[in-house]
């Protein structure tokens, strides 16, 4: 008995001294945990601090490349607007042409016609009087004059008409640099965006 009694003691004290450094161990376990699991806290709210940051500027320069975007496409619609313009000028401007050309070329056809039939020394000589002669070089001479004025128009029409055409031209080109502009911006936004 009073071994037994000496072994429960014995046990009694010693299970107390190993549940306390059991005990001990845990916490100093569960204070490591603690500290490794704070570090690592604190990292995480670091990196998303970090994250946050970039996507604020990631999302900063998005709305720059919207801004960007949008005055591209009010650029090139400014753009579509003066070549519609310079179109319908180019069409009137060839319409007038094409109409001063048809009245020159019937006129003079008119004049060489009468010329095929009398000459010019001969329609001034088979005239009736001096006075009707005189009317007959009058005529010859405004005539004269007539073509050289309607080619000279022509001539300045032409040079007009060239002229809206470069312009069109560069317009045009204007219009395709904004539009690759444009694309350039899109395609760097999705990618931000992405």
């Amino acid at each position: 008995v009073i071994l037994v009694a000496l072994f429960a003691a014995v046990s009694i004290v010693a299970a107390p001294q190993r549940n306390a450094k059991r005990i001990k161990r845990d916490k100093q376990a569960t204070t490591q945990q603690i500290k490794e699991t704070s570090r690592k806290i604190d990292e995480n709210a670091q990196k998303i601090e970090r994250q946050l940051n970039q996507l604020n500027f990631v999302e900063a320069e998005v709305k720059e490349l919207n801004a960007t975007i949008l005055k591209t496409q009010k650029s090139i619609d400014s753009v579509e607007q003066v070549i519609n313009k310079l179109n319908d000028s180019i069409q009137v401007v060839d319409g007038k042409l094409s109409l001063m050309r048809d009245k020159y070329a019937s006129a003079v056809r008119k004049m060489q016609s009468n010329k095929g039939e009398l000459s010019t020394w001969s329609f001034l000589f088979s005239a009736e009087s001096f006075t009707q002669a005189y009317r007959r070089m009058r005529y010859l001479q405004q005539f004269s004059q007539w073509r050289s004025r309607k080619s000279d128009e022509i001539k300045e029409i032409q040079v007009q008409l060239e002229a809206k055409k470069k312009e069109l031209t560069a317009v045009q080109e204007e219009k395709n640099n904004t539009l690759a502009e444009l694309n350039v911006a899109r395609q760097d936004l999705e990618k931000k965006q992405d």
